[in-house]
């Protein structure tokens, strides 16, 4: 861990989290964390749902909840399926959502998993998939998992279309884990029995975490870190452990960038950048195998654009950092566009 004190706030399971290194009075470094999903499978299970809404062509529907009822026999109708109907469910609480099963109706089958939204309020929504998806339709009550990208939100929308004068949808259910942003744990911390095998009980049992963020591993971008490689956390069977005790664990790139955006110059270094993404193609490939949940890009601005660069925007921003170049970035800077 780092010792000196760590201010962030991260949002749900895969998104951007920001946060300030302090040191005594002096703010040492800032650093976002952009957090990226690797592997689709993970410790989930089903989460409940209540029906809130739910609505067809004209109004013409009926018996929405029983999409929910846990019985195929029964059926979510909706007139002229060329329309399409759709279903907003309440999840109770905030949850890590990571995919649909969707059980069609025994006669009248949908060709479309047309959208699936999540939203806080069931009233603003983020589409997630941003096209149609196909449902199984040769036999009766076929159920399709549609893998979705980690997405947290307690409501989910649902729309459905395609299909002859009516459609239906016997059953929905959702995978997913409660969302515990605060059982994240950061680990900036280099010797694998001290910081990682002796403290497994602590990890699960006192602190409740369910997923670490593992810095000093193996990284794809130059960094200061003293990376161990994959090996020692195989052989030493800590990654084993952590999956025995249903704790995810992610690949930190700890000051990923930052070698990389300190000049415009170097922003436009082709022959970096393309070794910069083949060691990434290699790297997350095999710490996809190894079970690794995603990424965790830290990127941090150490201060290390030279004078003449700092000299040749100071009359366009008060700090010129590595990403606040005008032509890269524009005057007010911006991370990740």
């Amino acid at each position: 861990m780092w010792q000196t004190g760590l201010h962030c706030s991260l949002v749900g399971a895969s998104g951007i989290g920001m946060g300030r290194d302090v040191r005594g009075s002096v703010v040492h470094a800032f650093l976002t964390w952009l957090v990226v999903g690797l592997v689709t499978a993970s410790m989930a299970g089903e989460l409940p749902a209540k029906l809130v809404a739910a609505g067809a062509f004209k109004d013409r529907f009926s018996g929405p909840g029983k999409a929910v009822d846990g019985k195929v026999e029964t059926e979510f109708v909706f007139h002229w399926a060329n329309k399409g109907g759709w279903l907003v469910l309440d999840l109770g609480a905030g949850q890590v959502l990571e995919a649909v099963e969707i059980t069609n109706a025994r006669e009248d089958r949908v060709f479309w998993l047309t959208e699936v939204y999540v939203g806080a309020d069931g009233v603003h929504w983020r589409p997630l998939l941003g096209r149609k998806t196909n449902l199984s339709m040769w036999r009766p009550n076929e159920t399709t998992r549609v893998t979705l990208a980690d997405a947290v939100g307690r409501y989910v929308k649902l729309a459905f279309s395609g299909g002859g004068p009516r459609g239906g949808i016997a059953e929905v259910k959702f995978i997913g884990r409660p969302n515990r942003p605060e059982r994240h744990l950061l680990m900036w911390a280099t010797d694998l029995e001290r910081d990682y095998l002796a403290k497994m009980d602590y990890f699960e049992k006192d602190l409740g975490i369910t997923d670490l963020w593992l810095d000093s591993v193996e990284s794809a971008f130059p960094q200061t870190n003293r990376n161990s490689g994959f090996k020692p956390w195989v052989e030493s069977g800590a990654l084993a452990t952590l999956r025995e005790r249903n704790i995810r664990y992610w690949l930190g790139e700890h000051e990923s960038f930052g070698h990389l955006v300190n000049t415009p110059e170097a922003l436009h270094d082709d022959l970096a950048w393309r070794t910069t993404l083949r060691r990434m193609r290699e790297i997350y490939a095999e710490a996809r195998k190894l079970g690794f949940r995603g990424l965790v890009f830290d990127a941090e601005d150490y201060d290390g654009v030279p004078k003449a660069v700092k000299e040749r925007y100071k009359d366009q921003t008060d700090y010129v950092s590595g990403w606040t170049f005008n032509d890269e970035f524009g005057y007010a800077g911006g991370y990740y566009q």
